[in-house]
């Protein structure tokens, strides 16, 4: 890049250098939260939840409110230690969204006897990642 063009994601890091120590964290809160499109909501969230070792499958579908995110867990049936996580990537994920761009679902496929089928709703699921 050449000294005249301007690049915004350059210009907050390099406003970090120096000054005050609020408008650094800020600065830098700033860079770090800001999700702008679908394809980084969903690569952020995947990247997040497929280090939970309970996640089964992230899939991606529309329902009558818009496009949303299913998580499938396989864990003992309303243990709330992985739900947990899952909520906390997903809030992670939220809190960095510039707009409501996606919704979230949960779902634990043990607590499901007729299996993911069971779950009402989901329509042409796109499976984002499997484990």
């Amino acid at each position: 890049m050449s000294s005249s063009e301007f690049s915004p994601q350059f210009e907050t890091a390099r406003s970090l250098e120096g000054g005050n120590p609020e408008k650094k964290e800020s600065a830098a809160t700033d860079l770090i939260r800001s999700i702008k499109t679908m394809g980084e909501v969903l690569k952020e969230y995947v990247n997040m939840a497929r280090t939970i070792p309970e996640v089964t499958e992230v899939l991606q579908a529309e329902g009558d409110e818009g496009p949303y995110i299913l998580t499938v867990i396989s864990a003992t049936p309303f243990d709330d230690g992985p739900r947990d996580s899952v909520f906390s990537a997903q809030l992670e994920v939220m809190q960095r969204m510039e707009a409501p761009l996606v919704g979230f679902h949960l779902v634990n496929i043990q607590e499901l006897p007729g299996g993911l089928l069971e779950y009402q709703g989901l329509e042409r699921p796109q499976v984002l990642w499997s484990r």
